[in-house]
């Protein structure tokens, strides 16, 4: 790490890739790509945190569920 933790850029940072994310259209799962990236920018150690990620057939069911609520 460079210098100590700044909690307040850190958060500030993170809420501007996560805004950027959600007006791109982005989902939830790729929030959790969003503030790995974010972390690691900032040194923090998230290397041997895997990322939730949805199985095939939960997209599918996901994709199905948004079908039917009218979603696209």
């Amino acid at each position: 790490m460079v210098g100590p933790f700044d909690p307040y850029r850190f958060y500030r940072d993170l809420l501007h890739e996560l805004e950027t994310h959600a007006l791109r259209g982005g989902t939830a799962f790729g929030f959790a790509v969003v503030m790995k990236r974010v972390a690691l920018s900032h040194d923090l150690s998230v290397e041997e945190h895997p990322l939730p990620r949805p199985t095939r057939e939960e997209r599918a069911q996901l994709a199905w569920d948004g079908r039917q609520r009218g979603g696209v």
